[in-house]
């Protein structure tokens, strides 16, 4: 990702080390550290902040709105819905980005996986209660299509990963959607070992887990969005404003 985010910003003349610096901060797949985080490089005083993984963590989307330093995010909801832009053509604020089509996916993800598991009538979903809730309403509208029935495991630490597969062998799910969310791609080789310890057929959003020995994956090429957001960065390094850049959609499937 990291490279991918560089190279945008090569694309228009930056080169790290060269003309440009960069000052990284990791949240570690915690959606909570991100607002400090945020704040710090905020006060640092630096020409443009990028912000990548936003979800809906309502003190996040605070600290974006009300930051007087140009900031680039790469975003998975609606980022007009939720206040950051007026618009998707013109942003009118401090803020612009990457909209990313992870929600919109979901539907076609439950597709593929009753196309594997034909027979299934219970499929399950792990979600972290700290993202969005559009991506539960998007899956909830996606199975009634269907025609199935939809079971939500809920998980935001280890333990509760490992409870959530207890749960859904208990259930009889068969099969499962493993959503979006920073704290599951960091633990990605531990859902993909457990879905294959339950021999419970598995679809993700982030190729990465496929990488991690899990089954199949389909979603955007997240590194697609990262590149964009490096592109948007340098041209705000350029003298670019937000207000004027339009919000695209990193749309590689």
């Amino acid at each position: 990702m990291l490279v991918a985010f560089r190279g945008g910003l090569a694309e228009v003349g930056f080169v790290e080390g060269r003309n440009v610096t960069i000052e990284y901060r990791f949240a570690e797949g915690r959606y909570e550290r991100m607002p400090a985080l945020l704040t710090e490089l905020i006060g640092r005083k630096l020409e443009v902040v990028a912000v990548v993984g936003v979800t809906g963590e309502p003190n996040l989307l605070h600290e974006m709105r009300a930051s007087l330093t140009p900031i680039v995010f790469n975003i998975g909801i609606d980022p007009v819905r939720v206040g950051l832009i007026s618009s998707l053509n013109h942003p009118g604020g401090n803020v612009t980005g990457v909209s990313t089509l992870v929600f919109e996916l979901i539907e076609k993800a439950l597709g593929l996986l009753h196309e594997l598991v034909p027979s299934g009538k219970t499929f399950a979903m792990l979600y972290n209660p700290d993202n969005s809730s559009d991506e539960i309403n998007q899956a909830h509208d996606a199975i009634t299509k269907l025609g199935l029935q939809l079971n939500v495991l809920k998980a935001t630490t280890d333990d509760e990963l490992d409870a959530a597969f207890t749960v859904l062998d208990q259930q009889g799910a068969d099969a499962l959607l493993v959503s979006t969310s920073p704290f599951y791609l960091t633990r990605a080789k531990h859902i993909a070992a457990l879905a294959a310890q339950y021999r419970v057929p598995t679809i993700y959003v982030r190729r990465e887990y496929v990488e991690a020995d899990g089954l199949m994956s389909y979603g955007y090429v997240v590194a697609d969005g990262y590149r964009l957001v490096g592109i948007d960065s340098g041209r705000v390094l350029m003298g670019a404003r937000p207000a004027d850049l339009p919000v695209p959609a990193a749309d590689k499937i």
